[in-house]
């Protein structure tokens, strides 16, 4: 698979579930810059500068959320 740059995001703010929250500030402010438009089962790299991780986006309950499918070394 071949992903873009990692999206920054914060892993701690994450649902229950592990679900990362992809509709921060900085995030958004990341997609912008860079042309990256969300869509229901994009596969995304993350990462929070320490932790990286592959995953695909959903919506939940109005927000765009990345499922963790994979952490990454």
């Amino acid at each position: 698979m071949n992903l873009p740059t990692s999206l920054p995001v914060d892993f701690g703010n994450a649902d229950e579930d592990g679900a990362v929250r992809v509709m921060t500030r900085g995030t958004l402010d990341y997609c912008k810059a860079h042309g990256i438009v969300f869509s229901e089962g994009m596969k995304i790299r993350m990462s929070d500068g320490e932790i990286t991780a592959e995953g695909v986006v959903s919506q939940r309950e109005g927000f765009g959320v990345a499922i963790v499918q994979k952490w990454l070394e």
